[in-house]
This record gives structure tokens, C-alpha cells and sequence, in this order.
């Protein structure tokens, strides 16, 4: 296993460059784009694009297991490394811990040369640089968290294509859940009502964008500060929501790897964390935010539905749907007009 993890980490060297030059160059770009103004007397006179590196460590995250597990998308490609005289679990170990250097190496290349370079630009501006410290470290276990949701939600796929969309779907399935809660959940101000739910607050790089936004401030002696009345529960519901999230993927990528059979590849991706489960629950949650009261958005009712069959079809490659498939699919379209009715009427 050493051997091969030497191998591995090898035959990415050059991936792993390429990625650190690309992001270094993107985000020492911007930040040399910066434009002073103000006098020194000011507290924020630049910006600090924190929010660049937050982007760049996403897509690292989304990417990376997409490098490293692409090879069991195809039958060839993955009866070649089951010959390998390694267990196919230990072959899936290594690329994952390669994957996590495919993710921090260049995270950590960027994000220093673009430090170094802030502080360089700053030295005559007010700016604490010290707090570049803190949000790298505290960085790590949020990228950590996307990395590894990736992994699990691109490896539930036969398809690249479908684990792709898998991610995304795993991305944002807990905001859709917690604007669908929210709806239960309200403060009444006559005569309109607002959620008590922060869906957004539950996206899975949500964790580490209030970081990037608590640390922005820092970095230029603001204090950070939210008006949101139920700000701190939100945090720490959707917080734990996606460590959760992210134990649970971590845990079953290793255990379900051990019963991962060679020709799954390239065949429908038949997961229960993916198309099975997520095309009747986005029919439900998609109809169920529609409302009933205003006659144009029955328009956006047929679309969702047409786009539930369509989906259907694509899932199942097949235009013909089985008696199991369309009762869930009647079943989740009654549902979500269902709900879409007692959201109309509550709201």
C-alpha cells in the first residue's frame, strides 16, 4: 500500500502543480488588482478577497474526487485497476488521501503567496494580517467537509456525468429540506411572515463562507456582527447538519467500498443517494414551494412536472417508466401540490 501511495502521489505531482500554479495566479491576480482608496485613517480602504480563495478551495474540493475516482466510471478502466495485485479497498484509500493533497497543496500554495503578497501590499495600511493564521487552520476541517461529501456523492455514480450532478445535488439538498421546515417555521408580522429558518445557512460550503466573511472583516479591524435574530441557532443546526453530513460520507465511502462490484461501472446509477431518491424529492420540494394562489405559476407546476419525467427518463434510460417508478413519481407530484396547497393558504 506504501508503494502504491508513493505511486500515486507520484503520477500527480504534476496535477497537483498545475492546480497550485493555476490558483496561485488566479488569486495573487486579484489581489494585485486591488485598488487603494480612502486615507490611512480609514478602516476599509481595500478589499481583502477572501472570497477568491473561498471559491478556489470549493472547486478544488468538487474536482479532486472527480480526478481520483473517475476511473470507476468505466468497465476497462476499472477491471484494470481490480487486476492490480492490491485490494480494490486499499487502491480507493490511497486516491482519497491523494485527493486530499490534490485539494490542500494547491490551497495552501495560493493562499500563502497571497498572503504574503497582501501583507507586502499593506505594510502602510491598517490591516491584521495575524488573522490570516486562524481562518487557514479553521479552513481546513470546512474543505475537509466538501471534499469528502464530493467523494461520497461522485462515487454513488456509474457515470461521470451522474456524479457530477450528484455533487450538486448534495451541494444543496439540505438548503431545499430547510426552506421547506422554514415554511413551518415563521415569525407572523402582520400582514407578511418571515422564515425563522436561514436555508442559505445550510448549503455545504456555508461553514466555511461565514468564516471567509467573519475573517474578511477581521483582517481590517471591523467587527463582524449579524441583525439576524436566530443567526447563532442556525449556525449551529446547519453547522453540526453538514459535520454530520460529512462523518456519515466519510464513514460510508469506506464501508460500502468493501462491497463495490467491477461491473456496476457504466451501468444506471442506481444509488439510493442519488436519482432514486433525488428526483422524487426535488419534484416534492420544487412543487411545494410554487404558489397556488397566482394563476401564472401553474406554468411553473407542468414545468416541474415535465421536468420530473424528464429526469425520469434520463435516470432510467427510458422513455417506458415501471409501474414502482411512476406510482412514486404520482405519489411525489400529488405531495408536492399537497404542501404547495397549505403553503398558499399559511402564507
Amino acid at each position: 500500500m506504501k508503494k502504491y501511495f508513493s505511486y500515486e502521489l507520484k503520477n500527480k505531482t504534476y496535477v497537483i502543480a498545475c492546480l497550485a500554479v493555476i490558483t496561485t495566479l488566479i488569486y495573487s491576480s486579484v489581489i494585485l488588482s486591488n485598488k487603494f482608496y480612502g486615507n490611512s485613517s480609514q478602516m476599509f480602504q481595500f478589499e481583502v478577497n477572501l472570497e477568491t480563495i473561498f471559491a478556489l478551495s470549493i472547486a478544488l474540493a468538487v474536482i479532486a474526487p472527480m480526478i481520483q475516482f473517475n476511473y470507476r466510471m468505466t468497465k476497462r478502466s476499472t477491471d484494470l485497476f481490480y487486476s492490480l495485485p492490491l485490494s480494490h479497498y486499499k487502491i480507493f484509500t490511497v486516491r482519497y488521501l491523494v485527493g486530499l493533497i490534490l485539494v490542500f497543496a494547491p490551497y495552501l500554495t495560493a493562499y500563502l503567496t497571497g498572503a504574503i503578497i497582501m501583507l507586502i501590499k499593506t505594510t502602510d495600511k491598517i490591516f491584521y494580517g495575524v488573522y490570516y493564521l486562524p481562518h487557514f487552520f479553521l479552513s481546513l476541517p470546512a474543505i475537509f467537509c466538501i471534499y469528502t461529501i464530493s467523494a461520497f456523492a461522485f462515487t454513488r455514480a456509474n457515470k461521470f456525468i451522474d456524479g457530477a450532478i450528484f455533487i450538486i445535488f448534495w451541494m444543496f439538498v439540505w438548503v431545499l429540506i430547510a426552506e421547506f421546515f422554514g415554511k413551518f417555521i415563521y415569525y407572523d408580522f402582520e400582514p407578511y411572515k418571515i422564515s425563522k429558518v436561514f436555508s442559505d445557512y445550510y448549503m455545504t460550503f456555508a461553514p466555511l463562507g461565514r468564516l471567509t466573511d467573519y475573517f474578511q472583516a477581521r483582517l481590517v479591524g471591523e467587527r463582524f456582527t449579524s441583525t439576524m435574530n436566530d443567526d447563532v441557532a442556525n449556525m449551529a443546526a446547519a453547522y453540526t447538519l453538514t459535520g454530520g453530513t460529512a462523518v456519515f460520507a466519510t464513514v460510508w465511502l469506506f464501508v460500502s467500498e468493501k462491497y463495490t462490484q467491477s461491473e456496476n461501472a457504466g451501468q444506471i446509477s442506481d444509488s439510493p443517494f442519488g436519482y432514486k431518491v433525488m428526483i422524487p424529492l426535488f419534484t416534492v420540494l420544487a412543487l411545494s414551494f410554487c404558489d397556488l394562489s397566482r394563476p401564472e405559476n401553474y406554468i411553473m407546476v407542468v414545468m416541474i412536472i415535465v421536468g420530473s419525467l424528464i429526469a425520469n427518463a434520463l435516470y432510467r434510460r427510458t422513455l417506458k417508466l415501471g409501474l414502482r417508478q411512476t406510482l412514486i413519481f404520482i405519489g411525489s407530484v400529488i405531495a408536492g401540490i399537497i404542501f404547495a396547497a397549505i403553503f398558499t393558504a399559511i402564507w
